[in-house]
């Protein structure tokens, strides 16, 4: 497991892996009421927005973990990699899977985000997942892997 000297490197490993629906007011602690965060299915303004939108992606997660590869800090924005292992509802069969994932952070003077852009593969971490679609993605990906024959 990481364990940066950061203070606010520490900060993202424990808001990552400690929120969860039940604990939206870690939220509050963590991001300024007009935070910029895009990830590849949504782009929000405000904190209002942001908490919505997790609410109605964390309904249906089990377990989540990030386990930390690398934060690099550049002034006030970091960037950090890690692989993202989660348990959700209705994707890959009720197992737990992984995908690993890129996040940039800028804090602002308040030492709160003021910007959160998360790099992840959508199709591997969920498209991938479902039951139906998963198996045609995996059929395109294999002829994509030998050529591009699709006869």
């Amino acid at each position: 497991m990481l364990k940066p000297k950061d203070e606010n490197a520490q900060r993202i490993i424990k808001y990552f892996n400690d929120f969860t629906i039940d604990k939206m007011e870690i939220l509050d602690l963590f991001y300024d009421s007009n935070i910029e965060f895009i990830d590849p299915a949504v782009k929000l303004k405000g904190l209002s927005d942001l908490k919505e939108y997790y609410v109605a992606v964390y309904k249906n997660v089990k377990s989540i973990n990030f386990n930390f590869h690398e934060i690099h800090k550049d002034n006030d924005t970091y960037c950090a990699t890690y692989t993202l292992t989660m348990l959700v509802k209705g994707l890959n069969a009720g197992k737990k899977y992984s995908v690993e994932g890129m996040s940039v952070l800028k804090f602002n003077e308040k030492n709160l985000l003021s910007y959160h852009r998360d790099y992840v593969d959508l199709g591997a971490m969920v498209y991938e997942k479902l039951p139906v679609l998963g198996t045609m993605i995996r059929v395109v990906k294999k002829q994509l892997a030998h050529g591009f024959k699709f006869s």
